[in-house]
Formats: C-alpha cells, structure tokens, sequence
C-alpha cells in the first residue's frame, strides 16, 4: 500500500480489471517486508525502503489472508513500469477512489485509521485476520479457558483428572476482569522450579489485551512482542493452557487411575501458557487455542460477547423497558393473578423471576449473557400475550353487538311465525 500525502497508489490487475494495491506472492520463509518490496520492484520497477513497524492481514478465502504493509512516501516515484501483469497505474484521493475496487483495498484502509483496542476487536469479530502486525508487535487471537468437562493427564502420577469448570463462574465479567493483562508464557514452569514474578518476567512473551467470550470458551487478544517467537505461531500449531488458582477445589478420587475435580472459585490466573497440546483441545475434539495461517478458527455463527458490552448496563435497560410494560415495583397479588387469567398471569411471573434471578447475578458477579437473554425471551412472550389479550378485549363489544342484533333477529321471526299461526 504505498501511500503519498492523500493520494494512493493503485494498480488495474490484467487476470480481473480490478483496481487494487500492487503485490504477490511470498517465497518460502520470505519476510513480508522483504516480499513487498520485491512484488513492488518487479511490478512497477521502483525501489522503496523498508520503513514501517505495522501490516494488516485480511482474509481473502476460507484458509488464507492477504498481508497488507503501508508505505508513506515523502515523494512520488518516478519512471514506473508496469510488468505484463498489471494494465494501468493510478494515484487516487483517498476519498474519492474508483467504483472497481478489490475488497481489501477498503479494508486496508479503514485498518489505518484503528488503534489497537479497535484492531483487537476487529480480531475478535473475525473481522480482521489472526495474527496483526501493530506498532512492532503481533496481536494474536488465543483461548484463555474453555468452560464444563475436559480430561487432563497429572504430571508424575499415572492417573487422569476429570475437571469441570462452571459457565457461569468462568464466562463471568468478574473472571473476564481477571484476565486483563495476564502474562503469556512459553510453556508452563517445572513443578521444582521456584515460581516467582521475577522467573516468569524471563519466560514472558507477551500479554493478554483484550478478554472476550466465544461460544462456551473464554479467548483474548495476546499482544506477543517477542517478534522471533510470534513469527513461529504462525507457521507451527500451537495451543494454550492456563494457570487458574481456585480458593475451593476438592479433588474426588474415582478409583486409582481416576479423579474428579469442580473448580468454581477461581480468584487468580497467573499466566497463560502457550504449549503444545492444550487441555481443552479436548483431545482433539476441540481447536487449538491459538488463531494462526495454520490454525484457522471459523467464528461464524457463534456467539461473541465483547468485555465493553457491560451486561449491567443491559439489565437497567431491560429491566425500566419491562417495568413499563408491567409494574415491578407493586407486589403482584393473588387478586392480580385472578384478574389477569392464567396465562396472563404465568407470563408474569416468568418474566419478574427472570428479572430476579438476574439481579441476584449481578450481586454475586455472576450475570452473564445467558440471563439477559432469558429475560428478554420472557419480556417478549409476555408482551405477546398482552397484545393478544389486548385484541380480544376490543373485539368483545363488536361481538357482543352481534350477538344481540343475531339475537333481536331471531326474535323478530319467531314473532312473525307466531302472528302467522294465528
């Protein structure tokens, strides 16, 4: 993306009449700024100097991305040569580019204006590729826990541990407030090692930036500054194990090769690990816990719940939207519930225990987005029969209109039969 003051440079590739950012493809184990330069010199025959910290990666298909790395000149290059690749050549205002524009020219574009926080989230939503190349470190999508049952082998015992971590306590925003910047590390310390915040300062390849939840599983974004080990994760599968201290857990034994243990009251996570097998892989029925070139993670179709969407916020609103449709603050008495019928009254119900169930979450830092919704389901069936009951109540008068007119009429006949007979 070579860039002069408000203008770009584009391209008009030959294979597709689109308009789009010179460039190809990479050697094998070529640097990619290294590769850009050299796509850019055999293209258009100009010479350009490596001198940015930040590229972008945009998917482009199911199973690869396209590396975009920003080139801001102090000057146009004189004296291009399109190779027979390319038709014509192009500088553009940035507001004002051509209609046939190759997707990702947009998307590098509008990558430009981000900041981390808005290019983690974008990694997030799937928006933008794992890994992101910003400001000299790579941004990288990694699962921080996984959530119910998994198995995992205990070191130096031959015997294995079936472990539950609870949803509601590990999808909590009191856990996911946890995580914030929690040190990422190269494999987990050795049981005889002394561990202490000066050893894993030395092991430290990055931190967690921004926790969000996906699906069932809590993820984050890793900034990981060690450039050598980041440029790795994207060409080996690796995943990710993490260090949760839990105040109560009582391991079960089942039998000698066999235990169970609940963990539902973490208070610490100390680092998050990256390994070679994860416990929840699951054994390989789950992915691998880091988002690569080589490890795609598909996020369509599955629920993702951003740490800035404040559940607490959401209840507030939920709660005054149903409290206009039924009084919260008035006791619903027996009287109530006759006046208003049976199913009228059981939507009610639902929808203020509902609201209750929540509150009393929210109070023991455990509301997650599972109770909002819930809440929401028993606010629109209950507006539903409202509605419902609502239409019936203005169609009773015509009704009853109807019925007596019917019934005046039959009167009517039954006096004329009658003054016949006689």
């Amino acid at each position: 993306m070579i860039i002069y003051r408000d203008e770009i440079l584009l391209v008009r590739r030959k294979d597709n009449g689109l308009w789009s950012f010179p460039g190809g493809y990479l050697k094998e184990n070529e640097n990619p700024f290294i590769g850009a330069i050299r796509e850019i010199h055999e293209e258009l025959g100009i010479e350009l100097n490596f001198s940015c910290d930040s590229f972008v990666n945009i998917w482009e298909g199911k199973d690869k991305f396209v590396s975009i790395i920003p080139f801001d000149l102090t000057k146009k290059p004189d004296n291009i040569f399109l190779n027979n690749e390319l038709t014509e050549y192009g500088y553009f205002n940035i507001k004002k580019l051509p209609g046939n524009l190759m997707m990702s020219v947009r998307e590098a574009l509008e990558w430009r204006e981000y900041d981390e926080n808005d290019i983690a989230k974008a990694i997030a939503r799937g928006k933008l590729a794992s890994p992101q190349f910003f400001n000299g470190n790579f941004l990288f999508d990694m699962r921080i826990t996984g959530t119910e049952i998994s198995v995992r082998g205990i070191k130096n015992k031959n015997m294995k541990e079936v472990t539950y971590r609870d949803p509601r306590v590990f999808l909590s925003q009191k856990f996911i407030n946890l995580c914030q910047g929690i040190k990422v590390v190269l494999n987990h310390p050795e049981e005889t090692v002394d561990v202490n915040t000066e050893y894993l300062r030395s092991r430290q390849i990055g931190n967690i930036i921004y926790p969000y939840i996906f699906g069932k599983e809590l993820w984050g974004i890793a900034k990981i500054f060690n450039i050598d080990f980041g440029i790795l994760l994207t060409k080996k599968v690796f995943s990710t194990s993490p260090s949760v201290t839990n105040r109560k857990s009582f391991p079960v034994k089942i039998n000698s090769t066999l235990r169970a243990l609940y963990e539902g009251s973490p208070y610490i996570v100390d680092h998050l690990a990256v390994v070679s097998n994860g416990v929840w892989d699951k054994a390989g029925r789950a992915i691998p816990g880091i988002n690569s070139p080589v490890n795609h993670v598909n996020k369509k179709g599955i629920r993702i719940i951003m740490p800035d969407e404040n559940l607490s916020t959401r209840l507030d609103e939920i709660y005054n939207k149903a409290n206009q449709l039924i009084d919260l603050n008035k006791e619903y008495s027996r009287r109530d519930a006759r006046r208003d019928g049976i199913f009228i009254a059981e939507k009610k119900r639902r929808l203020r225990d509902a609201i209750q169930e929540a509150q009393d979450y929210e109070d023991e830092d455990k509301l997650r987005n599972d109770d909002l919704e819930k809440i929401e389901k028993a606010l629109s069936d209950c507006e539903s029969a409202l509605k419902k009951d609502s239409r019936c109540d203005e169609a009773e008068p015509s009704l009853v209109k109807e019925d007596k007119k019917r019934r005046k009429s039959v009167k009517m006949t039954i006096m004329k039969k009658s003054q016949i007979n006689m």
